[in-house]
């Protein structure tokens, strides 16, 4: 038999020739599209522009993001690895750190979200990363007013915990105070004399640790008038609040606390605020050009 005789179709099988009828439908090729059919239509130069200029708003952002997040996250370390503080406050003054920090992680993955939506020129895409990135920039403003507000409580929070916490204290558990002290160099709530009323437990417990490890007696003479903690002397040694020649810090820790908590609260607030307006530049470009794209959509489809 001749083989002219045979066409493509006669020797060709029936299954492969409706995979390839499939591989080559319109609906197969339309699919492939489906991400964003608009997507190689051409944009007008204004549309180009905010494009690009959302894109690079979004890399900024992303990284200020990133220093948000450090700097929440630094401050409530900085706390958290104090033990005294975290138990003093109760980890109360930690929150809005630690809140701007996770803040700060939210940021760079909208931000991630928003540039990926600015490569594909998706419409919905672009419309999300505008409403996460206000929703975002609100609860910077939030935190960032409430941590300026919350500065001014510091003094009255910080010294009525101070007080509670010396009025508490005990030999059993010196661990607060002696990390407040240690860590900033003090010595009772405004100064040393704070731990007069505590002089006649440190007597005793002198009298007691003494005897038991040389067994001698102490007399009256052997202490000063004021008897403190050892973390109140500046070179720390068994026994050195309680010695009359004791070298110890005269400034009081309520002031040093008041300081550095009212420092790293504006720290923390000031860049979730400076933040937050900057990230107002994105949203606004992120809505425009989600008008543009709806705008090429609808006049691709007449």
């Amino acid at each position: 038999m001749d083989s002219s005789s045979f066409d493509e179709d006669t020797i060709t099988p029936g299954w492969v020739r409706e995979i390839g009828e499939s591989v080559n439908s319109p609906r197969l090729v339309l699919s492939r599209e489906m991400s964003n059919p608009f997507q190689n239509v051409k944009l007008p130069m204004t549309s180009r522009i905010l494009k690009y200029s959302l894109f690079l708003s979004n890399l900024l952002i992303f990284i200020l993001g990133i220093v948000l997040m450090s700097a929440g996250f630094t401050v409530s370390a900085e706390y958290a690895s104090a033990n005294g503080l975290a138990e003093l406050f109760q980890d109360n003054y930690t929150a809005l750190p630690v809140f701007v920090g996770v803040a700060g992680v939210i940021l760079s993955f909208v931000t991630f979200f928003g540039c990926w939506g600015v490569v594909q020129e998706s419409t919905t895409m672009t419309l999300v990363y505008g409403i996460l990135l206000t929703l975002t920039m609100i609860s910077l403003l939030i935190a960032g007013v409430f941590g300026y507000l919350y500065r001014d409580a510091v003094d009255h929070y910080v010294e009525g915990q101070l007080s509670t916490s010396l009025k508490h204290w005990c030999h059993s558990n010196p661990e607060p105070w002696d990390s407040i002290q240690k860590s900033f160099k003090c010595c009772g709530i405004t100064s040393p004399s704070d731990w007069s009323d505590k002089a006649d437990d440190f007597k005793f417990w002198a009298y007691g640790y003494v005897h038991y490890h040389n067994g001698t007696h102490l007399n009256e003479n052997y202490f000063p008038e004021n008897p403190v903690p050892n973390s109140c002397c500046v070179e720390i040694s068994d026994g050195c609040g309680l010695m009359k020649d004791a070298n110890i810090h005269k400034d009081g820790c309520l002031a040093k606390l008041e300081t550095n908590i009212g420092e790293n609260l504006s720290y923390v607030a000031g860049a979730a605020v400076g933040i937050s307006i900057f990230t107002l530049f994105g949203i606004i470009l992120a809505f425009f050009l989600f008008r543009k794209y709806r705008e090429r959509n609808y006049s691709n489809m007449d």
